[in-house]
C-alpha cells in the first residue's frame, strides 16, 4: 500500500526488523491496531510515518557524530574515558592448540545430560590456569559451560556450569574454536555519545568478568538485585552455530560470595536481545 511518497508495507517490514528499543512500545501499539483492523487504519499510516522520520533522524545524528570524532580524535578520548567500564578478559581466537576452547565437546569430562536423557552442549571449556589478570577464578582447574542444543525457550534448566579440579589434555577436532585470553577495558555506552562503536574497543563478541556491553535492558549484574558479576559473555556467533533469541547475547552470573568460595552450583544465566 502506497501514500505519496511512502510505500508503508515497506516501512512496516524495515520497522519490524530493526525497531530500536525506544520505538518498541510504539510499534507495539500499532501491531495491535493492525491485528484488529487487518488494515493499516490511517491512525497506524501516520504512525509507521512517524517511526519513520524519527528512524531517519537518529541515522544522521549518528552520522554526524561519527563524522565528528573521526575529525577530533581527543574528543573521542574525552567520551570513552567518561563512559562506565570494567575489566574483561576477551575470548578471541587462537592459531595455536589450547586447552581453553569454544564449541565442541569437552576433553575428559563427562557430558551432563537433561532430564529427558538428551546430552546437553559444550560452550566453553575454560583452563582457570590459562586466564591472566587479577580475577577470582580457582588458580587450577577447569569450567565448563554447557546449554541444551535445541531449546524451545531459556528457562532455568537450558544451561549448566560445572566445575573440576582437573586439568584436561586438548584434542583437536575441527569444529572447536581454540582461545587465547586477552585483558582489556570493557565499556557501558548507555552514558557514552551514539558516535562511538562498539568494535572500537571488542577484541571479541565473547568475554569473562567486565559488563555485558548491551545497550537493552539492564542485566542482572546492574540491577540492585544482589551482588551478582558476571561470569561469561558469549555473543551470537555464526561460525559456532549460537543465535541468542534474535542475535542476542548470553551472560552468565555469579554471586560474589559463590565466586569467592569457588561455588559455581548457584550461576545463572540470562539471554538478552531485541
Amino acid at each position: 500500500m502506497k501514500d505519496g511518497e511512502y510505500d508503508l508495507e515497506k516501512i512496516y517490514k524495515e520497522l519490524r526488523e530493526n525497531i530500536e528499543p525506544e520505538a518498541a512500545e510504539v510499534f507495539s501499539m500499532l501491531e495491535g491496531i493492525m491485528q484488529k483492523t487487518g488494515a493499516f487504519e490511517p491512525e497506524v499510516q501516520e504512525g509507521l510515518k512517524g517511526l519513520l522520520r524519527q528512524s531517519k533522524q537518529a541515522e544522521e545524528e549518528l552520522e554526524r557524530q561519527r563524522e565528528y570524532y573521526q575529525n577530533h580524535p581527543q574528543e573521542k578520548a574525552k567520551q570513552l574515558a567518561a563512559c562506565r567500564r570494567k575489566e574483561a578478559i576477551f575470548l578471541a581466537p587462537s592459531q595455536r592448540k589450547t586447552r581453553s576452547k569454544l564449541g565442541g565437546i569437552p576433553d575428559g569430562f563427562p557430558v551432563p545430560v537433561m532430564a529427558c536423557g538428551n546430552p546437553m552442549r559444550l560452550l566453553a571449556q575454560i583452563v582457570c590456569s590459562e586466564v591472566p589478570g587479577n580475577h577470582s577464578l580457582p588458580k587450577r582447574g577447569t569450567l565448563y559451560f554447557f546449554c541444551d542444543p535445541e531449546p524451545l525457550f531459556y528457562g532455568p534448566n537450558t544451561f549448566r556450569v560445572l566445575y573440576s579440579p582437573e586439568t584436561p589434555e586438548r584434542a583437536v577436532r575441527a569444529e572447536e574454536r581454540s582461545i587465547r585470553f586477552a585483558v582489556g577495558p570493557c565499556y557501558e555506552f548507555e552514558d557514552c555519545s551514539l558516535g562511538i562503536d562498539d568494535d572500537e574497543w571488542k577484541l571479541s563478541e565473547h568475554w569473562l568478568f567486565g559488563t555485558s556491553g548491551w545497550s537493552g535492558e539492564e542485566t542482572l549484574s546492574e540491577t540492585a538485585e544482589g551482588n551478582w558479576l558476571m561470569l561469561l559473555r558469549l555473543g551470537s556467533d555464526d561460525d559456532l552455530g549460537w543465535l541468542w533469541s534474535d542475535c542476542g547475547i548470553l551472560c552468565f552470573f555469579i554471586h560474589q560470595e559463590d565466586l569467592a568460595l569457588g561455588d559455581f552450583s548457584r550461576v545463572r544465566a540470562e539471554v538478552y536481545s531485541g
